[in-house]
């Protein structure tokens, strides 16, 4: 197994948009925010990182998963606060990943702090499996027609009956 690239190692090989997001921070001292607002400005643009207890980013790489919603709401037991919203990331086959949305934009909201950064989903099945009737069965709940709507990954997020959580 090949070890992954610490592109933050590797600046060359960055695109001025990821270099633009890196470039807000770079003369400041991190916070957790301050981290989480990274990570969070790099998954809109394909890219993600961690960070350590020092609150120094590392690891930066591209994420390979596709934007699909924007601030949602999960209705999910973990999630302590309705007014906390997400990022759903896809990975094209059976993988979703919800993303904290802006973490200095909801600071005041009650239990911001007990809310997962992000939250992991798999489907029951690859997406390339999903037959018509049930992709209608799944539009079936916002009154939409397959035929005449589309369909689209965002949908099988919403409707929840084919995505677990992953533990």
């Amino acid at each position: 197994m090949s070890e992954e690239i610490d592109l933050f190692e590797n600046y060359e090989d960055l695109p001025s948009n990821v270099l633009a997001v890196i470039g807000v921070f770079e003369e400041s001292d991190m916070t957790y925010v301050d981290c989480e607002v990274l990570i969070n400005q790099l998954e809109l643009i394909g890219y993600t990182c961690d960070y350590g207890l020092d609150s120094c980013p590392y690891g930066l790489k591209k994420h390979n998963m596709e934007l699909v919603l924007t601030d949602i709401e999960l209705n999910e037991d973990i999630v302590p606060n309705s007014n906390i919203t997400y990022n759903v990331y896809f990975d094209g086959k059976n993988k979703f990943k919800a993303v904290l949305n802006d973490p200095a934009n909801v600071r005041g909201c009650v239990s911001f702090e007990d809310a997962p950064r992000q939250v992991l989903y798999t489907l029951d099945k690859p997406i390339d499996e999903f037959t018509d009737e049930e992709k209608q069965n799944i539009l079936d709940y916002r009154g939409l027609n397959l035929e005449e709507d589309g369909f689209e990954f965002g949908d099988i997020f919403m409707e929840k009956s084919y995505v677990t959580i992953v533990e």
